[in-house]
């Protein structure tokens, strides 16, 4: 899936996909968490939010996936604080205020 999320072109529907799944499995144990960011999923996360700052299910399932990410050790936020996650949600955030729910 990583793979797939950052190979040259990758489309935006490879993109949320993958951000859902990384949201659906950071859902989960701190165990896990951690695991995903041995893997590397912070930054996959975070440029598939710069890649594809217009497709709103990008930017959701990103956000989505940053918000359980978050959720784990201090290792975790720190990782996607330095990478740049707040900014881009608050980006993500105004520029789709009118798709919000």
């Amino acid at each position: 899936m990583l793979e797939a999320m950052t190979a040259p072109g990758a489309q935006p529907a490879v993109q949320h996909r993958g951000c859902a799944a990384i949201w659906n499995l950071a859902n989960s144990t701190d165990a896990l968490r951690e695991r995903l960011l041995h893997l590397g999923v912070v930054p996959v996360v975070l440029d598939a939010m710069r890649r594809h700052p217009a497709d709103v299910t990008v930017q959701h399932r990103s956000c989505g996936a940053i918000w359980c990410l978050a959720g784990g050790p201090p290792t975790l936020r720190e990782r996607l604080v330095s990478g740049g996650a707040l900014a881009l949600v608050m980006d993500s955030m105004k520029a789709n205020i009118s798709d919000m729910n």
